[in-house]
């Protein structure tokens, strides 16, 4: 399946799934998703996921990049974050990267590429300039992206969010 990023601007209109990409997607996520909308009774977890998912969803249609890193944070943000008062970076960057890997050096890679990625946004937000470092956004992205397919696999497996941080910070504890 040719791809395009998604992050810059430009490329094509259409987007087109073979077969076999449609069935890897419904495999990996699509029908789980599709069951968790429809049903008439959904775990807390699910709401939280369901709604960081619409958030994550702007991402794929907004048309600068900053605007696309922004939503991306705030879908991870939305779930990966217990209180108002937990810093960000650290907690989010170490919780993505226990959920996603198991790899010492993978996590390290994670963690690294989420903290570029803060880095993006504070040179946005708080300074007005445009987002420069394209790959960093791009490899922030597709963490992101790994992120929304191992909620969706692991949206029946706990009733809260909170249940899910502490499993995830239990197995950074082990």
């Amino acid at each position: 399946m040719a791809s395009n990023s998604g992050i810059a601007a430009q490329g094509t209109r259409d987007w087109a799934l073979d077969s076999a990409s449609l069935e890897l997607f419904q495999r990996n996520g699509l029908a789980v998703l599709s069951r968790v909308l429809a049903a008439n009774i959904r775990t807390a977890f699910h709401e939280d996921v369901l709604d960081g998912l619409r958030i994550y969803a702007r991402s794929s249609v907004a048309r600068d990049p900053s605007d696309k890193l922004i939503y991306t944070l705030v879908f991870l943000e939305s779930l990966f974050v217990k209180n108002d008062s937990e810093s960000l970076q650290d907690n989010i960057a170490h919780r993505i990267a226990f959920l996603l890997r198991s790899q010492r050096e993978e996590r390290r890679t994670i963690i690294s590429q989420i903290k570029a990625a803060y880095a993006l946004r504070s040179a946005f937000l708080h300074h007005g300039r445009g987002l420069e470092d394209m790959q960093a956004l791009r490899a922030f992205m597709r963490i992101a992206f790994d992120v929304m397919f191992a909620l969706i696999a692991n949206v029946d497996r706990f009733k809260s969010t909170s249940e899910f941080h502490a499993a995830i910070d239990d197995e950074r504890l082990s």
